[in-house]
Order: structure tokens, then sequence, then C-alpha cells
């Protein structure tokens, strides 16, 4: 199958800071693996090791498309494939290693496990950081308008997440409410479990909401209705 390359800027941007990321993990294999000064017979290894598997990461980078995904969306299938990336590394490398022997480039055994560990961190790291600043720039936004979420469960996290991610939609969450009392005063994605469903009204005088999204696909319809009229009442969506 044949592979596009990237011609976006932000792709381009984003293979060039896990290329930077693939190099320094090799430079600081060598340091955490050997120690400094570096042993004399494996210091002439250092540059020519780093070459070539920063270029074979970016080759894996390119072949597996993982400059495709979108870095503030990051999630576990992605680090997932990174993983793959990391593994198809270490055996090329460890190939590599073996087929030029210590004569050509005396390296330690276990300098591509360690390489690709630390760049597999590396990785991960700097897209759970895109993701949390995207999220957080969401969850803080003050020019969006505030909406309280009915139910703290599973499908009220999932839409919690959802406005956090999508800007565009002009909310942010400001308040969960639940009755369970195990989630009462808790914090999920950065929001408060602020009251029960029967304190709709102040939640949303306390948060400066005007609107409630119900979440709450399992609650029985007592529960549902209760929300609906404290919400008709106030005049709120």
């Amino acid at each position: 199958m044949k592979k596009s390359l990237p011609a976006h800027t932000s792709a381009v941007r984003k293979i060039l800071l896990d290329v930077a990321c693939a190099l320094v993990s090799s430079l600081a294999t060598f340091v955490l693996r050997l120690d400094l000064p570096l042993p004399v017979n494996f210091a002439p290894s250092l540059v020519p090791y780093s070459i070539l598997a920063t270029a074979t990461k970016l080759g894996l980078i390119l072949w597996l498309g993982t400059w495709r995904q979108s870095w503030r969306n990051s999630s576990v299938p992605d680090l997932i494939q990174l993983l793959k990336v990391i593994i198809a590394f270490v055996v090329i490398m460890s190939g590599v290693g073996f087929v030029l022997g210590p004569a050509n480039m005396p390296l330690p055994r276990g300098i591509p496990f360690i390489d690709g560990a630390i760049t597999l961190l590396s990785w991960g790291g700097i897209r759970l950081l895109a993701r949390g600043f995207h999220e957080r720039e969401g969850h803080n936004g003050s020019h969006l308008r505030p909406v309280v979420i009915a139910g703290a469960g599973s499908a009220g996290t999932s839409l919690a997440r959802e406005i956090q991610r999508n800007r565009s939609c002009g909310m942010r969450v400001a308040a969960f409410l639940d009755d369970d009392p195990a989630k009462l005063k808790m914090t999920i994605l950065g929001v408060p479990v602020a009251g029960t469903l029967d304190q709709l009204g102040e939640v949303l005088d306390r948060f400066g909401a005007s609107e409630v999204l119900i979440a709450m696909p399992s609650a029985p319809g007592s529960a549902v209705r209760l929300v609906m009229e404290q919400a008709s009442s106030r005049r709120v969506r």
C-alpha cells in the first residue's frame, strides 16, 4: 500500500518534534547505560549509532503513519501505535548491531531496548501534554458559556470530555450533578461534582450557568423529570 507523505505544516512540526525526541533519547541512552565519561571502546559508536537510530525511527514514523495522529486527542490506540514503532525499531537495531558486529560498531546489547523505552516515554509524554493543554484550555475558556451536566457517570464523563475537546461548541462544563454520595465533592476531568439533582438551581446560580445537559441514560424517569421540572421553573435550557 502506497504511503502518502505529510505536507501540512502542523504534521511537519510534529515530525520534527518526534525526531528531536528520538535523537535526544539515543544520546541519553548512552549516558544512562555507560555513564560519563564514555568508555573508550564504546565512545566511537555514539555518533553513528545516534544517527542510524534516529533515521530508523524517522523511517518508521513515516511508514506507520504516526505523524497523522491528532496530539490534542491522543488516546490508548495512539500509544499502541507508537509501541508498534518502538518494537519494530528494537528489532531492526538489534539486527543491525548483530550484522555489523562489535568490530564495526561496538554496543552493549541493551542499548536498543533502553533507547526504545526512553523514546516511547518521550513521544507519549509530549502527546499527553498536548492533550492536557488543549483540554485545560477548553475547561478554562472564559468566553465560553458555562453549562451543568446532570449525571456524573460514564455518559456524563464522555459528554464533558467531548465538550472540552471541541471548543467550537461554545460551551465549557462548569459542574456535574449526581445523587451518588460517593461522587459528591469529587472532581471529574477537573470539573467538580457540585451537588445532587435537586440542588440544580443552587448550582446554576453558584456557577453562573443557564443551561443543563442531561446525561443519565440508566436513571429512572423520576430523576430525569426532577431535573427537567427544575430547569423549566428557572427557564433554563
